[in-house]
């Protein structure tokens, strides 16, 4: 998931697939490998901090299947 805050202050996004269970992000660069910082779910849906005029990109992590 690409996020992009055009806004000239920070601001926050919240993503939420409830189909999918999420329960947690990882933050990636542009070309999707992971870079370490992590965001919990909290009841399915991930928020995302994202700085003035920035781009951030997210993996998102589904509930695993049982």
């Amino acid at each position: 998931m690409r996020l992009w805050n055009p806004g000239l202050q920070a601001a926050a996004g919240r993503i939420a697939v409830k189909e999918a269970g999420v329960t947690a992000g990882v933050r990636t660069d542009l070309m999707e490998r992971d870079t370490g910082e992590e965001y919990s779910a909290d009841n399915g849906a991930v928020t995302v901090p994202v700085g003035a005029r920035e781009f951030v990109t997210v993996r998102l992590l589904p509930e695993k299947a049982r």
